[in-house]
């Protein structure tokens, strides 16, 4: 049964490969290969690995932009990560325009970078729904509320039935 579970889930969330490039990018420069994004909405899986002793590097997507390059880094920065051998991110890519995965090697090293970049994407659902975040805090905030009476109810009602208990009095039950 568990095994039957596993199998559709894992067949539910096909993904495909959409990017595997090796980038080279000298000591203090910048390396950078399109996203390709045909199916959108979809959830963009990205990861890398620095190859041999290499520096560490960042991961970033830019986009949607409409140049053939990421012209300069005003550009939106949709998702980074922080300087590592390894590292990477999801992201909901939902917009059309031309996406860009750029790996910065400008963490102060002068060793030149050998970078494994990998890049799957799955259809998203957008058919469920989340709230924003002013929502969400108001949906925690009551939910802790209504905790807290249950709770203090709860302690009354113990307090109650361990003072009836030592004083020897009856209670008649569901009053």
């Amino acid at each position: 049964m568990i095994l039957a579970a596993l199998v559709l889930w894992l067949v539910a969330a096909e993904s495909t490969l959409v990017l595997r490039e090796a980038i080279f990018v000298p000591p203090g420069q910048i390396g950078e290969v399109g996203l390709p994004t045909e199916d959108l909405p979809a959830i963009v899986e990205c990861s890398f690995r620095v190859g041999g002793d290499g520096p560490p590097v960042r991961l970033a997507l830019f986009g949607p932009s409409t140049g053939e390059a990421v012209e300069d880094e005003s550009e939106e920065v949709l998702r980074m990560t922080p300087y590592g051998r390894t590292g990477g991110f999801r992201h909901l890519v939902s917009a059309p325009g031309r996406y860009w995965l750029v790996v910065d090697n400008r963490s102060g090293s002068r060793e030149a970078a050998h970078v494994y970049v990998l890049a799957t994407a799955e259809a998203a659902d957008t058919s469920r729904h989340q709230l924003p975040p002013e929502e969400k805090a108001f949906v925690v905030i009551v939910s802790l509320a209504l905790f807290a009476v249950v709770a203090v109810w709860a302690g009354c009602r113990v307090r109650e039935a361990f003072k009836r208990r030592n004083t020897g009095s009856q209670h008649p039950p569901f009053s």
